[in-house]
């Protein structure tokens, strides 16, 4: 009786991990950063600053136009979701290791 119990849990498991590796493909455009607006006047935005880290844990500084801000927004709130489905995939795996 255990058994089966244990199997169908792990069955379970297995599912909630496929699913939630279906869910990184919704929010496959993502942006790693953090935007800042870059005011030359007082009053007037003249854009923006992409601040992220590079392979090498340097400090990267990009230059995004008001334009363009929207989809970096939209990419950089997708990183935060992947980032949380990431993490429930880590609990996951880790409940299907342990016996």
């Amino acid at each position: 009786m255990r058994r089966g119990k244990i199997k169908k849990n792990r069955e379970q498991l297995i599912k909630k991990r496929e699913a939630l590796l279906n869910k990184i493909r919704f929010h496959i455009d993502f942006i790693k950063g953090s935007l800042t607006k870059i005011t030359r006047n007082k009053n007037n935005i003249n854009g923006y600053h992409l601040t992220s880290k590079n392979a090498n844990q340097k400090t990267v500084t990009k230059y995004i136009s008001i334009k363009e801000s929207v989809s970096v927004r939209k990419g950089i709130k997708n990183m935060k979701k992947v980032r949380e489905i990431i993490k429930q995939i880590c609990i996951t795996a880790d409940k299907l290791l342990s016996p």
